[in-house]
């Protein structure tokens, strides 16, 4: 990982807070997917759809779909700040490249690939089984 997804990394764990950035270090490399046909079309609208709304800048579109925990640790407000940072580190967003599923620890999980000014990331968009968004992380793009 180089030092500027550290530097996202390291971000996102201190704007979310202790409980994301475990279980940030806990996932593993993801599996292929076994999501029903119709769960993972959802997931990954719902996961297109919130990086679509942070490119907009629209954070309360991007933290809609968010669960109980997830809007505890990441509100619009602190959501707004953290992609300022992401900005910050790797320049304008340019778009989305791609999406690829999975499941990490039996969770489904849906990678959508971006590309920035200075550099690539995926955003790693983790549903609980209702559907809602329990966890996200930026990582390194997915193949």
């Amino acid at each position: 990982m180089d030092k500027k997804m550290i530097a996202v990394v390291v971000v996102i764990a201190v704007v979310a807070g202790l409980p994301l950035l475990l279980k940030a270090v806990r996932s593993g490399a993801s599996g292929p997917s076994t999501m029903a046909p119709d769960a993972e079309a959802a997931s990954v609208a719902l996961a297109t759809e919130l990086v679509s709304a942070l490119s907009r800048g629209d954070f309360a579109a991007a933290t809609a779909h968010f669960d109980g925990t997830m809007k505890a640790a990441m509100g619009p407000e602190k959501f707004r700040q953290v992609w300022a940072d992401l900005g910050g580190e790797l320049g304008a967003f340019k778009g989305q490249t791609g999406t690829k599923t999975g499941k990490k620890m039996g969770i489904d999980v849906v990678y959508v690939n971006c590309e920035f000014e200075r550099g690539k990331v995926a955003f790693q968009v983790a549903f609980n089984n209702d559907r809602q968004i329990s966890g996200l992380y930026v990582v390194p793009p997915a193949p």
